[in-house]
């Protein structure tokens, strides 16, 4: 999936889980590179799995994520989510669980994310690029177990103005 306009993989923007609902997905095995924006980008999901795909930049717009999960039009935030054994890279953040209501119930476990950094996105934003794996908005519990973060400006970031608001935050020390 490449040399999209947009993000390489894209939805839910306007899920509200009652009428609009978006449940149950599995993105996996996917090559996905050099695309507009981001190579995954969901909004307002309840139940994704997102394995086993290559992610790569870099990115013609934005800052250029390899996923992001975050809230949608109507503020709601993804929920129960697992981002699992997925190579991000040459990229500007790996993964971004972002905006005030990020992710509920998410799990990122064994990704493997190298090579993000402000060099490879086209909307340079020092506070922004640069991360390995950023949480921020998150309720509920939220584990981080596993993951390889090499050539990152930075690792495993909780951004202060998003705070995590849930009742766990797990971080395994072999991250």
């Amino acid at each position: 999936i490449f040399d999209n306009g947009s993000s390489g993989v894209a939805g839910c923007h306007n899920a509200d889980y009652t009428t609009r609902i978006a449940k149950n997905y599995l993105i996996g095995g996917n090559k996905i590179y050099s695309n507009g924006e981001r190579c995954i980008a969901l909004k307002a999901i309840d139940g994704i799995v997102i394995s086993q795909n290559s992610c790569t930049g870099p990115c013609a717009r934005e800052q250029g994520v390899g996923i992001a999960l975050a809230y949608g039009a109507n503020c709601l935030p993804c929920k129960n989510a697992i981002v699992q054994y997925n190579t991000i890279y040459n990229i500007s953040t790996g993964i971004f669980n972002g905006g005030s209501w990020g992710c509920d119930n998410c799990s990122y476990i064994g990704n493997r994310i190298h090579n993000a950094t402000n060099a490879y996105t086209c909307k340079y934003d020092p506070a922004f690029n640069g991360w390995g794996i950023q949480l921020g908005g998150s309720h509920g519990t939220t584990r981080v177990t596993d993951n390889t973060c090499y050539n990152c400006e930075r690792g495993v970031v909780s951004v202060e103005y998003l705070r995590l608001t849930g009742t766990d935050v797990l971080i395994n020390e072999r991250n």
